[in-house]
């Protein structure tokens, strides 16, 4: 089909890259994969990154809030990357958003192991 393909055939990457910089320039610590609600939010005036600015119910709503310190509630940055808002572009029959990163190893790793459980060992092979 036709449709199978638009995906690859539009290039947003470079938006997505842009998107998964600006969220990891926020992160809270190195290599947490979060970023504050606060900073999230803040960061619109602080610097310019205009396009955060879903409400913590939304951000619940979609699996990108840790909120297992209530105190300090964050954004979970893939879960954030992977949401509908996202989309570069989208209709009632397509979407077009950022690729995720694990899917390429994925379908390989299945294609290689082909059953529904590997070790460890195998999976390294």
């Amino acid at each position: 089909a036709i449709s199978e393909g638009l995906g690859r055939t539009v290039t947003v990457k470079p938006v997505c890259n842009v998107l998964m910089d600006r969220l990891l320039d926020l992160e809270d610590g190195n290599g947490t994969g979060r970023v504050r609600l606060s900073e999230f939010h803040a960061s619109t005036v602080r610097k310019g990154y205009w396009w955060f600015k879903e409400n913590a119910d939304y951000l619940r709503h979609v699996g990108a809030l840790d909120e297992s310190n209530p105190l300090v509630p964050r954004v979970i940055i893939p879960n954030y990357v992977h949401t509908p808002m996202n989309c570069i572009t989208s209709s009632k029959y397509y979407a077009v958003c950022c690729p995720d990163a694990c899917e390429n190893m994925m379908a390989h790793l299945e294609g290689e192991i082909q059953a529904p459980h590997a070790s460890p060992e195998v999976i390294v092979d």
